[in-house]
């Protein structure tokens, strides 16, 4: 089950005991959670494959259509494959 933002920062604030924010300000919990975010994709980054369609005789690939795309690391051209 994917969360929102606002649910897992809700759901810190209960788990803190702190729903009125007397300790820990919504955005500093927030933080929290990105810098998390952001040291578990140094160690596990998300890894997305696509397969697009290619032209003979054509060397260029048209990517706009992978959303969020941030790098390219590999590449993979299979030939003589059914």
């Amino acid at each position: 089950m994917a969360y929102t933002l606002a649910q897992i920062t809700d759901r810190i604030e209960q788990e803190l005991q702190d729903i009125t924010n007397a300790v820990f300000l919504a955005a500093e919990i927030t933080q929290g959670i990105e810098d998390g975010l952001l040291e578990i994709a140094r160690y596990r980054p998300y890894i997305a494959r696509h397969e697009l369609s290619t032209t003979v005789d054509v060397k260029d690939l048209d990517i706009q259509r992978i959303a969020n795309l941030l790098r390219i690391s590999e590449l993979e051209y299979k030939i003589d494959q059914d």
